[in-house]
């Protein structure tokens, strides 16, 4: 049905996010939530292993919630909503350091943007203001790309309906938003699709490196050196008596 249609997604972003992690042991990274409200999970931090435990630690309560409210599977932690401008905004908050190289978010939603919220915040602002402080921006729209979702209805049997508007994500509109910040937008229907998408990013932001380089020098020609001091020792020591010749 279409609850656990949307807890499966949940554990395929969290195991794709995991795994994306896993392949940046050089990064820092840190974790944003948001729905109605934006919630900092996870600041900027070279620990990844605390970076899975936020993310796993989110999806159980996630979970937990849903389970308990079945009748409002839609609702989150932070509410029901996408702003996504104040999700992208809380992140670049954590990205102030200018001297850092390769400063990136990915942003990733299965819902359509809310304008209609009190708190919302335009995405498209928020993503200029990320190019201007030179951080590239990935959007992810996770869902069915047909809008529909399979529910089992009280004879058994599967029957198909359209998702609301709001449960779908606007892939049209994530591409204008990261385009402002110099990124690309990806759609994942799947777990292999996640997969694929983030390998994609992690190839258009590979972990900026410092390579120290290093030259050993031979000295070829110290024999030359020898004489030719040698030779200026001479100079100094018979310079007096050369003087006097001329």
């Amino acid at each position: 049905d279409e609850q656990n249609e949307r807890m499966d997604r949940l554990a395929a972003v969290m195991q794709a996010a995991k795994r994306f992690v896993a392949n940046r042991p050089n990064d820092r990274i840190g974790l944003v939530f948001f729905a109605d409200r934006a919630l900092t999970s996870c600041p900027l931090t070279y620990d990844h292993e605390t970076v899975v435990q936020f993310l796993e630690r989110t999806e159980r309560q996630q979970r937990a919630l849903w389970n308990r409210d079945g009748n409002q599977n839609e609702k989150g932690l932070l509410g029901s909503a996408t702003n996504l401008g104040l999700g992208l905004g809380s992140a670049l908050r954590g990205l102030t350091d200018t001297k850092s190289k390769g400063r990136a978010i990915i942003l990733v939603t299965d819902g359509a943007d809310s304008r209609e919220l009190p708190s919302w915040v335009d995405p498209l602002e928020a993503a200029r203001h990320a190019r201007a402080s030179g951080v590239s921006v990935y959007g992810i729209a996770v869902g069915n790309p047909t809008g529909t979702s399979s529910v089992r209805d009280p004879f058994g049997r599967m029957t198909t309906q359209r998702l609301p508007k709001h449960l779908q994500p606007d892939i049209a509109r994530l591409e204008i938003i990261v385009a402002q910040a110099n990124g690309k937008a990806f759609r994942a229907n799947d777990r292999v699709g996640l997969n694929e998408v983030f390998a994609r990013i992690d190839e258009l932001e590979p972990t900026p490196r410092t390579v120290r380089k290093r030259v050993d020098y031979a000295d070829q020609f110290a024999w030359l050196l020898a004489l030719g001091t040698a030779f200026i020792g001479l100079a100094l020591a018979l310079e007096p008596r050369l003087r006097g010749v001329a």
